[in-house]
């Protein structure tokens, strides 16, 4: 019967059906029509039945209704048979019933075929005792369905709501399409949920707006309730405090954060494995090449047993890495070279990159390895890193430009460029670094740009001041040393980029 439809027509209302043999409704079609002419609400109990003998959705007829609506109503249902019944309902012509006649439904209803029916229906069993939430991909197609529906009004209200959707929406859009995440923010300044708060902070941490993020962040540990709310605004907030170079405040936030981690086991896997990525740059900012390296090769292993790829751990080695065998020899050469080998990307055509494109720090590491070794930037890496000055997140492939023209003569308006996208995108630090190795006469003006950014953030966390002072020191001595030993100054004070 899956599939069918029966339409049950009968003179007299709810009398005219009991003429109905019941054996005929013990196994009912999957939709059932009951049309009755006359009066009254007297089918709703046959509906009923109909639903606890085995059909899906059941259409019945209420109040005065003649015989011609009937055929109307038939005809017109015909003539969409494509359709649901409640598609069908819902577009109902006028003169197809008169005023005193109205249909009713019961059973499975579709509420909605959008692309993004699956987030309205969550929100329908939520709003039902359901428990279970919303599970999200982060790939590219789940944020283009979920972005274009947002634009176009497809998401229920009470879905947005019920299903934090605009965080949802925050953290798929720091992944794949930035200047959307400025549109959002512009559109929707104020919130009190924690939640949307916390992707805020992360957005505006994206885009280089730390003061914003960090009001955001205060204003989010000003309501935030119990470990399960506290717990993700700690670690949004440590990544702050690496951002600005403040690796002994992240170390507290992390500890503190430690009695509020989750505890199903999914979570704890998924938490300690990002946590491989705070450590590591925690001890890059220390000047720890050991410590860094050692929890950096303990993520790349559980990135392979876990199936991944291993090629954004191994990308964080080789850049790490290349700073500090330039400093260093250390590590060799050939580890150097086996990691580089690894993420080689010569053999893409073009270069189109989106979001936190992850392609980005492939190639910058693949500069750093070139800076280190001495070896020629090739004309595929230099027109890659162009292309990434020209995306919405420039400061990575602006640092790789900015690497080959340490050891080998670029074009001028590669290096114009670079620093233009380091400035667009708030990348002070990194730009008076490299603006030091090159001797460049910017480079105390990027780094004073650095630290008015980090004095406003101080400012809303003012527990990061004391070790700010002393950081910012140790900057200067190290950014103003003498050319020979600037390099090795500036890795040993953990100013390299993360």
């Amino acid at each position: 019967m899956e599939g069918t439809e029966w339409f049950l027509l009968a003179h007299g209302g709810h009398r005219g059906m009991s003429a109905i043999p019941s054996a005929l409704l013990l196994y009912p079609a999957q939709t059932v029509w009951l049309l009755a002419c006359g009066s009254g609400n007297h089918l709703q109990e046959m509906a009923r039945q109909l639903l606890s003998k085995g059909a899906q959705t059941v259409v019945y007829t209420c109040g005065r209704v003649s015989a011609p609506e009937i055929e109307n109503l038939l005809r017109y249902r015909l003539e969409q048979a494509g359709q649901r019944p409640e598609k069908v309902i819902a577009a109902l012509p006028d003169g197809i019933l008169t005023r005193s006649a109205r249909l009713e439904v019961l059973g499975a209803v579709e509420l909605d075929d959008s692309p993004v029916r699956g987030c309205n229906r969550a929100t329908w069993r939520l709003a039902h005792g359901s428990k279970a939430g919303l599970q999200l991909e982060g790939d590219f197609e789940t944020w283009e369905r979920l972005r274009n529906a947002w634009s176009l009004g497809q998401l229920w209200p009470e879905a947005v709501r019920r299903l934090d959707l605009a965080a949802h929406l925050l953290w798929l859009a720091e992944r794949h399409d930035h200047p959307w995440m400025e549109t959002y923010l512009r559109q929707n300044p104020h919130c009190t949920a924690v939640t949307i708060l916390r992707e805020q902070a992360k957005a505006m941490r994206r885009l280089g707006q730390f003061k914003a993020a960090a009001h955001y962040l205060h204003q989010a540990f000003e309501i935030a309730e119990g470990d399960e709310q506290k717990y993700p605004v700690y670690t949004a907030g440590l990544l702050i405090a690496l951002d600005m170079n403040l690796p002994e405040s992240a170390c507290q936030w992390l500890t503190a954060s430690e009695p509020c981690r989750p505890t199903d086991p999914a979570t704890v896997l998924e938490e300690e494995f990002k946590e491989g990525d705070w450590r590591t740059r925690v001890q890059i900012r220390r000047g720890d090449w050991d410590g860094a390296h050692r929890w950096m090769e303990r993520k790349l292993r559980d990135a392979l047993d876990q199936g991944g790829s291993g090629n954004r751990e191994t990308s964080v080695l080789l850049g790490l890495g290349a700073w500090h065998h330039a400093v260093s020899g250390v590590p060799s050469a050939e580890e150097l070279d086996r990691w580089a080998q690894t993420l080689e990307m010569s053999r893409i055509p073009t270069f189109t990159f989106r979001g936190n494109d992850t392609r980005l720090y492939r190639l910058r590491s693949l500069a750093f390895h070139r800076w280190a070794r001495g070896l020629p930037a090739e004309q595929w890496l230099l027109r890659a890193l162009e292309a990434g000055c020209h995306h919405s997140d420039p400061g990575p492939a602006a640092q790789g430009l900015l690497a080959c023209a340490l050891h080998c003569t670029i074009e001028r308006r590669f290096v114009d460029l670079a620093f233009q996208g380091l400035e667009e995108g708030h990348y002070y630090l990194e730009a008076a670094v490299l603006a030091a190795l090159l001797n460049d006469r910017r480079c105390l003006s990027f780094w004073n740009g650095f630290c008015r950014i980090r004095n406003e953030v101080v400012r809303i966390f003012p527990e990061w001041s004391k070790e700010a002072v002393e950081r910012e020191k140790t900057e200067k001595l190290a950014l103003t040393s003498p050319i020979n030993q600037r390099c090795q100054r500036i890795v040993r004070a953990g100013m390299i980029p993360l």
